[in-house]
């Protein structure tokens, strides 16, 4: 676990750190299924495709159960001045839910404070991400295809 960024909460099972390589390994073991066919249809393989993102993020976050990885998330500059967010997760947040959506809004309005807009692409068949998605603030405003095998992807905006 990297450096704590949020004091630990639900009696000190959840904590939020920066993100390490090691927490990209394990949440790239216990990857939800619909969390590893979106990374896959990206043209990665769970782990590199999870650190790749860590690695071209301004910012980015390990959020822990009970000291274990179980979602990161993070956003990137564009050139055009908005923020492309992205997430991961393993079946172990649901084990939070009610805590992760409450903090999720809190979350997402500060990694918007950098940018114009924030943006992001959930595969087609993530139902659970697209949900997170519209809690979050995002609206779904396009559908479109991507990666190596031309796999269908939804686009979300959230404009402050």
């Amino acid at each position: 676990m990297g450096k704590p960024v949020q004091s630990p909460d639900l009696q000190g099972r959840v904590d939020i750190s920066t993100v390490t390589l090691k927490d990209c390994a394990e949440v790239a073991s216990w990857l939800r299924l619909a969390d590893r066919m979106e990374v896959v249809a990206h043209g990665y393989e769970p782990l590199e495709g999870i650190w790749t993102a860590v690695m071209q993020s301004e910012q980015a976050y390990c959020v822990c159960y009970e000291g274990d990885p179980a979602f990161i998330f993070g956003v990137a500059e564009q050139e055009n001045g908005s923020g492309y967010v992205w997430a991961v997760g393993t079946d172990d947040v649901n084990e939070f839910s009610v805590y992760f959506a409450r903090e999720s809004r809190k979350w997402i309005s500060t990694l918007a404070e950098d940018f114009d807009f924030l943006w992001s692409y959930s595969y087609a068949d993530n139902g659970l991400h697209h949900r997170w998605l519209e809690w979050c603030g995002f609206d779904h405003v396009d559908d479109v295809r991507l990666g190596p095998k031309d796999a269908p992807f939804k686009t979300y905006v959230r404009i402050p």
